[in-house]
């Protein structure tokens, strides 16, 4: 993902005139281009000659003098810094054309044609589109990246053979580009077939410095750019290079440069391009310098991008071995919502028929009490369970077993962050358990007389910590420790075999909240069997992950990595404070708390289920999404065929793009082979490979402080960070000679994506049948099916258009 800090890549442009001799300071990126004339240009004691289309670079931080005998025109085009530096690699000033200013010399120069459409559509006031610009700079990067920027390497240690030297490259190659993501020892273990010891070892002895300190190194020399060349705050600062927090950023760079990013603002003024001596005559107004560059330089039109065979591509060498056996957590649970939708036959019929493709193992239950009815029989207490068996009988049938939460969990239907519609009106705490305590021993005998221990032995009972939206306690870590307690004793007493956990740790509540519930369950002399704990993508006003101003609000994090850091921050709990680490089960994550906001309609939501189950999956035992289908989330407003819902299913039954992603997810088999921080290779016991690759984008910040469902149905694509195509190379080696079927499965903007056909067809409120038929049928990945001979090597290219996600099934063919 790039990180542009600003609204335009260019940062100025000056079209002028020397007739003796200046100096200058270039404070960026910029390049000189000669119209008419000769001169001579002079830096750091290297002096060079130029005449008409000749291009000069000069680097960031440049004293530069320019010299004439007669006269010159010429333009210089400054980039913006960090813009460039994000799209050509940090300080790829010292690669572009190493020991050279001269970058080229002749009279059909296509580099100069690059410069020059850049300068004038820049220049050109009747341009009212960003996009012409940025299609010009990044052609003209791209050229640039192409022909003119050389990889240079530092001579060889002399303790360091050729093999570990490229081995240290590589792996310092792999840092810069993932620096803004988690990485763990674990994370570059795998990706150079090395275990975690090795790396650590390896790297410390031949860089000198350990893993971690080198990217803290990189982290912060970014940072320190940021800083200086934006006016971003310094909590973006820290999300945008890589740290966990803000207060962890702020640590880490007043240890590093002995000040505070604001006062390194303060110190490190932005540079500014200026003459330093000497007279340039400027040409103004910007048409008057577009004339200039245009008759001087006349546009036959920028040829096109030829093709990349270096830099932009991405290129994994995968061994494929028998691959080591591993948890599969993603279909491990799905959330069916409350109990009372089950009475929906439409409701019941999309749930049978998502089972059939996808194989859940769980089905969880929100207030499964709330159907059963009380009767008394010669004044006797009774329950009559009739309803409630019809339901378990129905999960039975279909193969799902239940995950029931017994907690006094609200009903009500997000129509907002934090703005709801109540569907029951919450219950008094202590009436609601002490009415639970009465049921359950009653329910779980009836169970097991109709379905058998050891099929109820299978169950999973959760019971949530009760607490309202903004995570303000309603129940405190006490009282809701003594109710764990009641409830653990009850069910373990009657079905010791059943697993009973909690307490649903909302991640974005302090760790100390947490830690807190879970000492007063120790208290009480409970071990639960699992820790169950809720992902939404929220920070909350008195976080450590927002500065400045405080807001009444929390807001969607602009961090794409917070979902794994708040993964991380429980799992790594758990290992510190159980001897035995009880499983851990993520019971609800989604991308969007709101069930009204269209971003769970769309592409997104097939990408961020692909990131959020393969960042996590050796995190977890289980992950549950939410929700299953819309019909749980109808309400007065939802005459819409999609109305921003968060299930897999919309209203009608139509299949959503993070459907098509669980059944990607699906295909994979069970060994592991590689992982990677975009991609995962697992293989079958059949010897089937299969490959799932995505290419991510995240949420702009400004829609993450404002997420108005409105605008994401306008312009779905405008809510998301600007991405490029990426294109990965695959080598598989070691593999059987013969035949290969290869097997292509996608889902991207125009192939399984729901929102976007529906669109097309105006976004109208009521389709007929046929509508609803023609969107069930043209709702579907693309399929395309080809076969490879090989030899024992085999190259699976990839191409994914941003918020892509692609399935291969790699078959030997005997």
């Amino acid at each position: 993902m790039k990180n542009t800090h600003t609204d335009t890549p260019i940062d100025k442009i000056f079209t002028g005139i020397i007739t003796s001799q200046a100096k200058l300071y270039n404070n960026t990126y910029s390049f000189l281009s000669l119209l008419d004339g000769e001169v001579t240009i002079s830096m750091n004691g290297q002096t060079v000659n130029g005449s008409r289309n000749t291009v000069f670079f000069l680097p960031p931080g440049a004293h530069i003098e320019l010299g004439t005998e007669d006269s010159a025109i010429f333009f210089i085009l400054c980039f913006d810094y960090l813009f460039t530096e994000d799209y050509l690699g940090y300080h790829a000033y010292e690669k572009i054309a190493p020991g050279s200013l001269l970058l080229r010399q002749d009279s059909d120069s296509p580099l100069i044609q690059q410069l020059a459409a850049v300068a004038s559509v820049c220049l050109d006031e009747s341009n009212s589109s960003p996009l012409a610009l940025d299609a010009c700079v990044l052609s003209f990067f791209h050229y640039l990246k192409f022909h003119y920027i050389e990889e240079t390497q530092a001579s060889r240690p002399d303790h360091l053979s050729e093999r570990q030297y490229s081995q240290l490259l590589k792996m310092k190659s792999y840092i810069h580009a993932h620096y803004t993501q988690p990485i763990a020892l674990s994370d570059l273990a795998s990706q150079f077939g090395m275990t975690p010891q090795y790396t650590a070892t390896f790297f410390k002895n031949a860089a000198g410095e350990t893993v971690f300190e080198y990217l803290a190194r990189i982290r912060l020399n970014k940072a320190a750019d940021y800083i200086v060349y934006s006016e971003e705050t310094p909590f973006y600062i820290a999300a945008a290079t890589g740290f966990p927090n803000l207060n962890a950023f702020i640590k880490a760079f007043t240890g590093r440069y002995d000040m505070t990013p604001e006062q390194w603002r303060q110190s490190h003024p932005k540079p500014e391009f200026e003459v330093t001596s000497g007279n340039i005559f400027w040409f103004r107004p910007d048409n008057l310098a577009k004339d200039y560059i245009d008759n001087y330089v006349p546009l036959r039109g920028v040829s096109s991008i030829p093709h990349n065979d270096r830099g932009y591509e991405k290129h994994y060498n995968i061994p494929v071995t028998q691959g080591d056996f591993f948890h599969l957590p993603w279909t491990f649970l799905i959330n069916l919502g409350y109990i009372q939708g089950f009475s929906h036959g439409d409701y019941r019929r999309q749930l049978a028929s998502v089972q059939n493709i996808i194989h859940f193992t769980y089905g969880r239950i929100l207030r499964p009490f709330d159907i059963i009815t009380p009767i008394t029989v010669d004044g006797q207490q009774l329950y009559d369970f009739s309803k409630i068996f019809r339901v378990l009988d129905f999960l039975k049938q279909i193969q799902l077993l239940p995950f029931i939460e017994l907690g006094n969990k609200r009903s009500k239907i997000n129509i907002g962050a934090w703005d709801r519609i109540d569907l029951k009106v919450r219950e008094d705490s202590a009436d609601y358990y002490e009415n639970l305590f009465k049921i359950l021993p009653a329910f779980l005998c009836q169970c097991i007389n109709r379905y058998g221990m050891d099929y109820v032995g299978q169950w999973y009972f959760e019971l949530w910590t009760e607490h309202s939206d903004l995570d303000s306690d309603l129940v405190a870590p006490s009282v809701y420790a003594q109710y764990f307690s009641r409830v653990y004793h009850i069910i373990k007493r009657i079905i010791p075999q059943c697993r009973v956990g909690g307490p649903g740790y909302n991640t974005y509540a302090p760790l100390s909240h947490f830690e807190q519930i879970m000492t007063t369950v120790a208290g009480q002399g409970c071990s639960p069997d699992f820790i169950s704990a809720y992902i939404y993508p929220y920070v909350l006003e008195d976080s450590e992950e927002i500065s400045g101003p405080k807001s009444d609000t929390p807001i969607l994090s602009p961090d794409p990595d917070i979902y794994k850091r708040r993964l991380l921050k429980v799992h790594d709990f758990c290992q510190i404070h159980y001897p035995e680490i009880p499983d851990l089960i993520i019971t609800e994550y989604a991308c969007e708390v709101s069930s009204r906001n269209f971003i769970n309609d769309s592409i997104y939501q097939a990408t961020f289920i692909a990131k959020f189950n393969l960042d996590g999956f050796s995190l977890a035992h289980g992950f549950g999404y939410w929700l299953l289908s819309d019909i749980s989330l109808e309400y007065r407003d939802s005459n819409q065929i999609l109305f921003g819902g968060n299930g897999l299913v919309n209203r009608n039954g139509i299949y959503k793009p993070g459907f098509h992603t669980f059944r990607f997810l699906t295909g994979l088999g069970n060994r592991m082979i590689a992982s990677g921080p975009e991609y995962i290779m697992t293989r079958l016991g059949n010897g089937q490979l299969s490959l799932l690759v995505y290419n991510y984008a995240h949420l702009r910040e400004d829609f993450c402080q404002n997420n108005t469902s409105y605008a994401s149905l306008k312009n779905p694509t405008a809510v998301f960070f600007p991405m490029e195509p990426r294109d990965i190379i695959f080598t598989l080696e070691k593999l059987p000679p013969g035949n290969w079927r290869i097997r292509h499965y996608t889902i991207n903007n125009d192939h399984g994506n729901l929102l976007n056909e529906w669109i097309r067809l105006g976004a109208p409120e009521n389709l007929s049948r046929s509508d609803i038929d023609y969107l069930q049928a043209v709702s579907w990945p693309y399929q395309e099916m080809y076969y490879k001979e090989t030899e024992g090597t085999l190259e699976i290219s990839c191409h994914l258009a941003p918020q892509e996600v692609g399935l291969y099934i790699i078959e030997h063919i005997i």
